[in-house]
């Protein structure tokens, strides 16, 4: 409710700020006196709006989860994988599930597991396809290969911002760089993992 009430304010705030030069040309006739006690209304109303929403974006970001991002992170951590202290947790994902990223490694940190976080950019992939060359395609890579068995638990959080990024990339590349990487794949299969 509370909320609402503020919302309200603010755009109560960026109508009179649209408009003040209108209100201003409008009270003209009115005393000098009673100008300036508008102004300084409006400016101590602007400055607690500025405060307000620059407390509420900035601090309240930092410390605020959404609910529903602090319980799937619950149950991706606590159900999914069953992360326990001693875990080797790693997590992967794009930028773009920042939040609930976050959310998933204080979760994994609380529990104790020693835990590390990859995250991937828009368009990696699409400039890879686009532009490796075969011997690039067919590098099998050792380190994923090690990290895959040091692991115990995988979790994978998606939020593509192009769900058709390599729709227009030579799908033999893919398929290639896929049967490369199958190794990798089964030796996660085998562990606790989970993606969403």
């Amino acid at each position: 409710m509370l909320c609402l009430y503020l919302k309200e304010l603010y755009v109560d705030w960026v109508y009179k700020t649209i408009l003040y030069s209108e209100v201003h040309k409008a009270v003209t006739h009115v005393t000098t006196q009673h100008i300036f006690s508008l102004k300084d209304r409006f400016i101590k109303e602007a400055l607690f709006y500025f405060y307000y929403f620059f407390i509420r974006e900035i601090i309240g970001g930092i410390f605020m989860v959404d609910p529903q991002i602090k319980k799937l992170a619950e149950i991706l951590v606590n159900h999914s994988t069953k992360v326990k202290k001693g875990d080797k947790v790693r997590i992967s994902g794009d930028a773009l599930a920042g939040p609930l990223i976050k959310e998933v490694y204080r979760l994994c940190v609380k529990r104790g597991a020693i835990t590390s976080v990859k995250t991937g950019l828009e368009g990696i992939s699409y400039i890879f396809f686009k532009n490796a060359q075969k011997h690039q395609i067919e590098h099998y890579p050792k380190i994923s290969e090690i990290e895959a068995k040091e692991n115990d638990v995988f979790i994978n959080i998606g939020a593509d911002y192009n769900t058709r990024e390599l729709s227009n990339v030579d799908h033999k590349k893919i398929a290639v760089r896929s049967k490369v990487t199958n190794p990798i794949s089964k030796i996660i299969l085998g562990k606790r993992w989970v993606g969403v």
